[in-house]
């Protein structure tokens, strides 16, 4: 659970780095502007926020499979609908702590759903379709981090697309997650009195 934990901390500090450029000024990027860099002030943030999701997904995954705790198993995908709610949500809504308080908390929310689906989706276990399904999930990925890339008036960093970004992010690090054997949890009896 340590690792996990540590990874989670990866993520978060990812994401924060990520965001920090977009809230430290402007959210909009005029391209006509001298020193408008399209890698440094729009691709960057799209990545960083798209890799932190990713990995946050994958955390959230080990950290719900060597959890011991049968009450977060139980709910785990109730808080996982709950984070595409507020992932999904994110395309009317555009303010910047509702977007901070997401790419933080969503992905390993996403990742615990990803856990539950392959429960009850065997199929999702196995390589080949969980290759697919990461292939899959990478075009829209990749259509959201070119997004403004042909803008010629400006561009918005934390746009519409953000909340997919962490969204396809998040279940492309819970399917990889898949692809790693799971470590058996040894659970200890509980006391009685």
């Amino acid at each position: 659970m340590t690792i996990s934990m540590k990874i989670l901390g990866f993520s978060s500090f990812l994401a924060i780095l990520s965001l920090a450029i977009p809230f430290s000024g402007p959210d909009m990027a005029w391209v006509n502007d001298a020193d408008y860099s399209f890698l440094t002030q729009v691709a960057l943030p799209h990545l960083g926020i798209a890799a932190s999701s990713i990995i946050g997904g994958y955390a959230g995954v080990l950290y719900l499979r060597s959890s011991g705790n049968q009450t977060l198993h139980q709910i785990a995908g109730i808080y996982s609908g709950i984070a595409v709610i507020m992932l999904v949500s994110g395309l009317f809504i555009i303010d910047i702590v509702y977007v901070f308080l997401y790419s933080l908390a969503c992905p390993p929310l996403v990742g615990f759903g990803v856990v539950k689906l392959a429960e009850h989706l065997p199929l999702i276990k196995k390589r080949v379709v969980t290759f697919m399904l990461i292939g899959l999930l990478m075009l829209p990925s990749i259509a959201l981090l070119c997004i403004g890339i042909n803008s010629v008036d400006w561009v918005m960093v934390i746009d519409f697309g953000t909340g997919f970004r962490v969204l396809f992010g998040a279940l492309i690090g819970g399917l990889a997650a898949n692809l790693t054997p799971a470590e058996k949890v040894e659970h200890k009896p509980q006391k009685s009195h």
